[in-house]
């Protein structure tokens, strides 16, 4: 079976708190649920945590000046009705989360690569 793209949605907020909810568009058992989540707060050295069964990726602080956060989260769908992931800072900031959903991965090994480090620029 080829793996291929479900649905998708996001969702942001400003400064005004430490939680951010994204609503789960329609997935059945077995796909593959991907978060990214950024942040860029600027006050310092924060960290994120995601809901129960959520599995961090990638975790990438660019504290140079900026303190921008990216962090990708993965999830194999139990069901058809999984509870809307909430991602979690430890400072307010400036938040968003972009959800994609794929089928027909391979649950025990879904993700193949990921990137060892940050080489973008800060600006």
């Amino acid at each position: 079976m080829p793996v291929t793209f479900v649905d998708s949605a996001s969702a942001s907020s400003g400064a005004t708190g430490t939680s951010l909810t994204v609503t789960l568009p329609a997935h059945q058992a077995g796909d593959l649920l991907i978060a990214h989540f950024y942040s860029d707060q600027g006050v310092g050295v924060h960290s994120v945590s995601a809901a129960a069964g959520w599995v961090n990726v990638s975790d990438v602080l660019d504290a140079s000046g900026r303190d921008r956060h990216s962090s990708v989260w993965r999830k194999i769908a139990t069901s058809a009705s999984e509870t809307n992931p909430q991602f979690d800072t430890t400072v307010a900031e400036e938040r968003s989360v972009c959800l994609a959903i794929f089928r027909g991965v391979d649950a025990t090994n879904p993700i193949g690569a990921v990137p060892a480090a940050n080489t973008g620029q800060n600006d």
